[in-house]
């Protein structure tokens, strides 16, 4: 199902998928992407990463918090980065964030399966997921291969 994907259609699809939750806590999105954000693609998959990326930030956040999606071109990539304002990743977790079955949520509430399929998704699409370093909450940052639309 490859084709070219617009990522700011897509993360304004994973919001609306995740406000649907009633986990949603009154937290507020805010979104920044460009418009000429597309890249090459399955549409499906890349949505499965941001809505993954955008509940756990949901998950982090505390009530009422605010959620900011950035993307920016830097280059000939399009960095989409998801911005909590939780209490940040434990430095001994980091190395182990993207591990299948590793999670720092509570029993019952993650498989540890999340970040893994994300990581692999956009590997898969010659891409980069990486953990930000903040003062305060926790950003993931995914880096992708720009294309550019046939017109």
């Amino acid at each position: 199902n490859l084709g070219i994907v617009d990522v700011a259609e897509r993360v304004a699809e994973a919001v609306r998928l995740v406000r649907l939750s009633p986990d949603t806590r009154g937290l507020n999105f805010k979104i920044s992407m460009p418009d000429n954000a597309f890249v090459s693609g399955d549409s499906n998959l890349l949505m499965q990463v941001f809505v993954n990326l955008i509940n756990n930030a949901c998950d982090a956040s505390p009530d009422e918090g605010t959620i900011s999606i950035e993307g920016i071109i830097s280059g000939d990539e399009l960095i989409v980065e998801t911005i909590d304002q939780g209490p940040g990743i434990d430095p001994a977790a980091r190395d182990q964030m993207f591990e299948p079955f590793f999670t720092t949520k509570p029993v019952g509430k993650g498989t540890g399966l999340g970040l893994s399929l994300a990581y692999s998704i956009v590997k898969n699409h010659r891409g980069r997921l990486r953990i930000g370093n903040r003062s305060k909450g926790t950003s993931m940052s995914v880096s992708l291969p720009l294309q550019t639309p046939d017109t």
